[in-house]
């Protein structure tokens, strides 16, 4: 927060504008697929015994809701331990993309926010 209003103050000091976007992937968790995970954790050098032991664990979940089961084979486990992590190294995907951009983004969570800053106020 401290960088992202950082950015915001030096721009309306400088007498420039700034326009930010904020938005929330809904069913962030849900959603994901097992690949965007896959490709994420490739991108951190995660050794692929690993890759696979994670991938197999999402796909291979089951369900039991009154001796009915369910597969589920997207998304992320709700309230597993290793899915928030799963989600960040996701997440910190698309950041590194938005900034190959030249667009100053930062998330927390499922939440991200996007900046365009001017310095100058065009005529």
């Amino acid at each position: 927060m401290h960088q992202l209003f950082g950015r915001i103050e030096k721009a309306l000091d400088a007498k420039g504008y700034v326009l930010g976007i904020v938005f929330d992937i809904e069913g962030a968790f849900d959603n994901t697929p097992c690949e965007a995970v896959r490709k994420a954790l490739s991108e951190w050098n995660i050794y692929v015994s690993i890759q696979n032991w994670i991938t197999t664990l999402i796909k291979r979940r089951e369900v039991c809701i009154k001796n009915e089961h369910t597969d589920i084979t997207k998304g992320l486990p709700q309230g597993g331990g290793l899915s928030l992590t799963l989600w960040s190294v996701v997440a910190n995907s698309l950041l590194k993309w938005l900034s190959k951009q030249g667009i100053f983004a930062q998330g927390y969570a499922d939440d991200v926010v996007k900046l365009k800053v001017e310095y100058s106020v065009p005529l």
